[in-house]
C-alpha cells in the first residue's frame, strides 16, 4: 500500500467515526436514552427536561422580544456563555426555573394520582388550545412539524412527546387549581378579611358568556385589521342567531366559544369583579342590570369578542373574593412547605445532551 493511499485510509478511520457520533448527537437518541434528571420518583429524560428548559426560555422571548439588551440578554450567544447575574448564567437561569415547574408538576401529579382524581375534558382543554397555537405558528413560519419541535424543542422533540408532556403539566396546574378550590374557609376568617382590607360588599354575578378570538393570518401569524374586521363580522352574526334565537344561547357557546367555560354552555356562576374580563365588567356590575339583558363588543386591542348574558344576582362577592384570596394563601403555604420534598436530582451525563 502506498503512503498516500496509507493516509487516505487513516483519514477515512479518523473522520468516519466523528460522523457517526455527531449524526448520532442530532439524531435525538442520546436525549431519549440518557436520563437528565429525577424529581419525586419520576424520570426525566433529557427530551422531557428539554420541554420545560425550551417552554421557560421560548416564553422569555416572546415575552420580552422588544426588551432582550435591555435584559442583558444576547440571542446571538450560548446561554452557557453570557451571564444572567454575577453569579449565574443564563443557561443555568433557564435551568432553574424549568426546574422549578418540573417539581410543580410532579408534586400535584403525584397527589392526583394518590387521589385518584379524574381529570374532566374543560380541565384538559389547555392542550388542545396549545397544540393549535403552535400548529399556527409553524404553519405561519412555513416549517413542518417534524422539524418546528425540533428546532424549538431540542433534537429528540416530537409533537406526540410534546403533547405528552404538556398533558402533564396541565394535569399539575388542574390538580393544583381543584385543591385551592377546595381548600375550607371558615365564615370568621371571611369576616376577618373583609373587614382588614376594607372590602365594600357587593352582589356577585351569573352569566353566560361567550368568547371569540382573532384568528391569526395563516402566512404572517399576526392579527391585523383584516383579522379584527373578520372577528367583528362573527361576533355580528353570532349575535344576530342569538336574537333570533334566545333559546340556542348554550348550544351555540359550545359551537362558538373557545373560553374555558364553553363545554359548560358559557355558564359562569357567582362571578366577582376580579373573575370576570375587566372589558365587560362594569356592564356585568351596573346596578341597573336586569335579567335577560345581553351585550357584544370587540376588544380591537387583544383581539377578543364577547357576547354576555346577564342571568341575575349571586352571593356576596366581597366575601367570595375574601374566599378566594384566603383560599390562595393557604395552597401557597402548603405548596411552598411540600415543593421543598421534591427537589429535582439533575444526571450529569444526561445533562449533557440537554439545553
Amino acid at each position: 500500500m502506498s503512503k498516500q493511499n496509507r493516509v487516505t485510509q487513516m483519514f477515512y478511520i479518523i473522520l468516519i467515526p466523528v460522523i457517526l457520533v455527531v449524526v448520532f448527537l442530532n439524531s435525538g437518541l442520546p436525549q431519549i436514552w440518557l436520563t437528565a434528571a429525577s424529581c419525586g420518583g419520576e424520570r426525566f429524560s433529557a427530551v422531557r427536561y428539554d420541554y420545560y428548559y425550551y417552554s421557560c426560555y421560548n416564553e422569555f422571548i416572546d415575552e420580552n422580544s422588544e426588551q432582550l439588551s435591555e435584559l442583558g440578554y444576547d440571542e446571538n450567544v450560548e446561554d452557557k456563555d453570557q451571564n444572567y447575574d454575577a453569579d449565574t448564567t443564563w443557561e443555568e437561569y433557564f435551568r432553574q426555573e424549568a426546574e422549578a415547574r418540573i417539581s410543580y408538576a410532579v408534586y400535584y401529579n403525584t397527589l392526583a394520582e394518590a387521589a385518584g382524581y379524574s381529570f374532566s375534558e374543560e380541565e384538559l382543554s389547555p392542550v388542545e388550545t396549545k397544540l393549535l397555537e403552535l400548529q399556527a405558528d409553524y404553519t405561519a413560519k412555513g416549517i413542518s412539524a417534524k422539524n418546528y419541535y425540533k428546532a424549538y424543542y431540542g433534537p429528540g422533540m416530537t409533537a406526540s412527546r410534546y403533547q405528552k408532556e404538556l398533558t402533564y403539566e396541565v394535569k399539575a396546574a388542574a390538580y393544583a387549581d381543584y385543591l385551592k378550590e377546595h381548600t375550607d374557609v371558615g365564615s370568621e376568617e371571611i369576616a376577618s378579611y373583609v373587614s382588614e382590607h376594607g372590602m365594600a360588599d357587593y352582589k356577585s354575578v351569573n352569566l353566560r358568556l361567550i368568547t371569540m378570538s382573532a384568528v391569526p393570518d395563516r402566512f404572517q401569524g399576526e392579527v391585523g385589521e383584516a383579522q379584527l374586521d373578520a372577528l367583528t363580522e362573527r361576533l355580528s352574526r353570532l349575535s344576530a342567531l342569538l336574537e333570533a334565537k334566545p333559546d340556542s344561547a348554550e348550544g351555540l357557546a359550545r359551537t362558538y366559544s373557545d373560553g374555558a367555560n364553553a363545554q359548560a354552555g358559557g355558564l359562569l356562576t357567582d362571578q366577582t369583579k376580579s373573575s370576570v374580563p375587566e372589558q365587560i365588567s362594569d356592564w356585568c356590575f351596573d346596578s341597573t342590570r336586569g335579567v335577560g339583558d345581553t351585550e357584544a363588543l370587540v376588544d380591537r386591542e387583544n383581539g377578543v369578542a364577547y357576547w354576555v348574558c346577564f342571568l341575575g344576582w349571586g352571593e356576596s362577592g366581597a366575601a367570595m373574593e375574601a374566599t378566594q384570596a384566603i383560599q390562595a394563601e393557604k395552597a401557597a403555604a402548603r405548596e411552598s412547605a411540600d415543593l421543598s420534598s421534591y427537589p429535582v436530582l439533575r444526571k450529569a451525563i444526561g445533562m449533557t445532551v440537554t439545553g
